[in-house]
């Protein structure tokens, strides 16, 4: 279907440079905005969700399909964004899976807050749910796992930094060799793309490469795909205005045969017309690969500031 490839990477500027030309190949690459949210069932009974990590089990995982790490986050009050957990048996009807009592993860009182979640079922057949929690000075990753959706692991740490420094929007997949984490460092000018990678889901993680990812505005949170038709990994990465972290914000589409050289973001969604529940920003969004391209789900808010995840379908072809 592609001519991209995976690469083990060996650095040098003439690699680099290489990889550069290459993932500017001409592909196309279309979505719409999705006409309604989803009914995400929240702890806080607000209903309202961003941050979808999506995980898809052909024949199903604990009898659902779909499994969705989200954080609730209703009218941008970021003291219940905890890290919760959805179940579906055809990505579009969500549930609290029976037995579950949400959030896996409460959190302290403001300026402590929980944010940022990433899903993954791991090479043991667990559910691993990572975040972020920000205690008003530094910044944690963590990880729980789960054998059934439902009773969750002790946390324990991953990751620590004062501030807000390389511990934004991670994202973790298996890349059939190891597992590998991207993040955003926002402390940077302009914020910089980083990549880690770890033998096991919840152990020691490398320190940070610094991804290439040309962009006239910031990288802000993103998921990562490693795509089997194109065997290319697949960015879906929410840009900002430049120097204001989040303001402005756009999901775009990038590519990548290493993990580290990324191709310039095309945009994928903007928001839409006014009075739509997405006619402000588009947030986070995470993506499964299908046939024509991805099913994909998204959040946004709208201008009164109320949160939602929707679901469309990216085509995508070279």
């Amino acid at each position: 279907m592609s001519q991209g490839f995976f690469l083990t990477r060996g650095g040098g500027d003439t690699e680099s440079a290489a990889l550069a030309a290459a993932l500017r190949m001409t592909y196309s690459i279309s979505a719409s905005n999705a006409a309604n949210p989803l009914t995400t069932p929240t702890y806080d009974g607000s209903g309202q969700a961003v941050h979808p990590a999506v995980v898809y089990v052909p024949g199903g995982w604990n009898g659902y399909a779909y499994w969705m790490a989200m954080t609730p986050y209703p009218n941008n009050s970021a003291e219940w964004e905890d890290p919760s957990i959805l179940a579906s048996a055809d990505g579009t009807t969500w549930v609290v899976p029976p037995g579950l009592t949400n959030p896996i993860d409460p959190n302290g009182n403001l300026p402590a807050h929980n944010a940022d979640v990433s899903l993954i079922l791991g090479q043991d057949n667990l559910l691993y749910c990572y975040w972020t929690y920000w205690n008003g000075s530094s910044s944690f990753w963590y990880v729980k796992s789960s054998a059934d959706g439902v009773n969750w692991s002790v946390k324990t740490e991953l990751l620590t930094a004062v501030g807000y420094n390389d511990t934004v929007s991670a994202t973790v997949l298996w890349d059939g060799v190891q597992y590998v984490m991207w993040g955003t460092q926002i402390s940077d000018n302009p914020n910089t793309l980083h990549r880690r990678t770890c033998p096991t889901p919840d152990g020691t993680w490398s320190s940070p490469i610094v991804c290439s990812m040309p962009s006239v505005r910031d990288v802000w949170h993103l998921s990562v795909v490693k795509n089997v038709a194109f065997r290319e990994y697949h960015a879906f990465v929410v840009l900002c205005n430049r120097d204001v972290s989040g303001v402005g914000a756009k999901l775009a589409f990038s590519r990548s045969f290493d993990g580290i050289v990324w191709s310039e973001p095309k945009l994928l969604l903007d928001a839409s017309a006014p009075g739509g529940w997405d006619d402000y920003w588009i947030y986070q969004a995470s993506g499964i690969e299908t046939s024509v391209g991805y099913d994909l789900w998204y959040a946004a808010y709208n201008t009164a500031l109320v949160n939602h995840i929707g679901r469309t379908v990216v085509n995508l072809s070279v």
